[in-house]
């Protein structure tokens, strides 16, 4: 999804998220993240005591990925540019056939 910045700084981002509040964070190359505060969370999940378990699980999720978002980024570019590990063995896998005949310390 595209959105633009008007001349006063706003985002629209379309009724779906209206009402909603967002952590807005800048990554080194100029990017912006848009990750749901925990206010925004909504949710049926019920804790042991019948509180609602949303808020507090968004507030946990939310702290670990402002705290790691450099690790998460730079986990971002190493994806982009090699793929994930499942790509990976798909690529050892069609490079080795069988991998059970090869002993090349690999697997």
């Amino acid at each position: 999804m595209a959105a633009w910045v008007d001349s006063n700084g706003h985002i629209l981002l379309g009724k779906q998220f209206a009402g909603r509040r967002f952590t807005i964070l800048v990554h080194p190359d100029g990017r912006l993240e848009l990750v749901p505060t925990p206010e925004a969370a909504t949710s049926n999940i019920v804790g042991p005591h019948g509180e609602s378990a949303a808020p507090a699980t968004a507030a946990r999720d939310s702290t670990w990925a402002l705290e790691n978002r450099e690790a998460i980024a730079f986990y971002a570019r190493q994806v982009a540019q090699h793929g994930t590990a499942a790509d990976e063995l798909a690529r050892y896998m069609d490079e080795n056939p069988d991998p059970a005949k090869i002993d090349d310390g690999k697997i």
